[in-house]
């Protein structure tokens, strides 16, 4: 996927997001993601670094 291609992607997610009036909005995306320069001013972008699902999977009994 081409820069322009991935930050209309972006941009549309956001979009959506913002669209309810909730105050706390959860989107999971993959590491390649940077909302950063999609999200409005006022609007507080939190990023949760998780584990990756293979390191995940062999930490499991």
């Amino acid at each position: 996927m081409d820069h322009a291609a991935r930050e209309a992607r972006e941009s549309f997610m956001i979009q959506q997001v913002l669209k309810s009036n909730d105050q706390a909005m959860i989107l999971v995306c993959g590491r390649g993601h940077e909302f950063q320069d999609n999200v409005l001013d006022g609007v507080k972008l939190v990023r949760i670094p998780v584990p990756n699902l293979s390191e995940a999977s062999s930490d499991s009994p």
